[in-house]
């Protein structure tokens, strides 16, 4: 299994990273489907062949992949809308690099 990570540091309280982080995910769902259920500080995200955990930290949220076989073939696109939708979500939050 393939595996990505990403680490982000932001300003928020922990209610609110949580809030951004459960957005995420639905809009996830949304465009590619999956399910993904919270567990204390942590969503666990489940589709075809990719499991994801987010924690989520006071001063920074922690993105663990891993990716199966099929899924692995397109890990650099994966990738790139893992950073694009950060990127969005720090931009439009005001939440820092």
């Amino acid at each position: 299994m393939a595996k990505i990570s990403f680490s982000q540091v932001h300003q928020l309280s922990l209610v609110e990273i949580k809030a951004q982080v459960e957005e995420l995910a639905l809009s996830l769902m949304k465009k590619v489907g999956g399910e993904f259920r919270w567990r204390e500080n942590s969503i666990y995200y489940t589709f075809r062949g990719v499991i994801a955990r987010i924690d989520c930290n006071p001063s920074d949220i922690l993105i663990d992949i891993r990716l199966g076989f099929v899924s692995s073939l397109v890990r650099g696109r994966i990738e790139q809308e893992i950073n694009n939708a950060l990127n969005k979500l720090m931009s439009l939050r005001k939440i820092i690099l």
